[in-house]
């Protein structure tokens, strides 16, 4: 991955945003996922240089420009701002939401359910981890999806509601099903 992120931040250097839009956003977007992924000893470094570059391509791709490339790019940012070491921790979980939230305004479950699933499930982990615990579980069931709480006590032991209503804070899993169109659970 050391090679590719090189290799992206010399075609940076020749494919600016004023002499090739399209390619300089492609060319961020390839670097933030090669920053992600690149084994390194500053991972949060990498990790806030791949925020950058979805930002960078943010303003080139809009939503009217390119929904779905739009929604993909809120999604990755979700995701990178989950598993951000920097800043607080809550103000990193809350943008999170937030992207997920933007992706989901494209990715619906009636055109694209399957990102539509993927996209809900980050989105309830965000909010279990922003600790908005009533959120988390509304969310999904006003989606159709069957909701069971799993809460692990400090014993160890795992105690199930099936209903969703664990009420309590800690080490809750929220697990979530969607029922496709022909009424079977998955």
């Amino acid at each position: 991955m050391e090679e590719a992120v090189a290799c992206y931040r010399r075609v940076l250097e020749v494919w600016t945003r004023e002499a090739a839009p399209l390619e300089w956003t492609t060319t961020q977007l390839n670097l933030a996922f090669a920053l992600r992924r690149q084994a390194s000893s500053d991972a949060a470094a990498n990790m806030e240089e791949a925020l950058a570059c979805y930002r960078n391509a943010l303003e080139i791709v809009t939503r009217g420009y390119d929904a779905q490339l739009w929604a993909k790019v809120q999604f990755s940012m979700g995701t990178a701002y989950a598993e951000r070491v920097y800043g607080d921790k809550a103000a990193n979980w809350e943008e999170a939401v937030a992207c997920y939230r933007r992706a989901l305004e494209v990715r619906t479950r009636e055109e694209i359910p399957q990102l539509w699933a993927n996209t809900t499930w980050r989105m309830v982990i965000a909010l279990q981890g922003a600790e908005h615990w009533v959120e988390a579980l509304e969310s999904p069931r006003s989606a159709g999806l069957r909701v069971r709480v799993e809460q692990v006590g400090r014993d160890g032991s795992l105690s199930r509601h099936p209903g969703g209503a664990a009420g309590t804070r800690g080490c809750a899993t929220i697990q979530l099903a969607y029922r496709q169109r022909s009424s079977t659970w998955r």
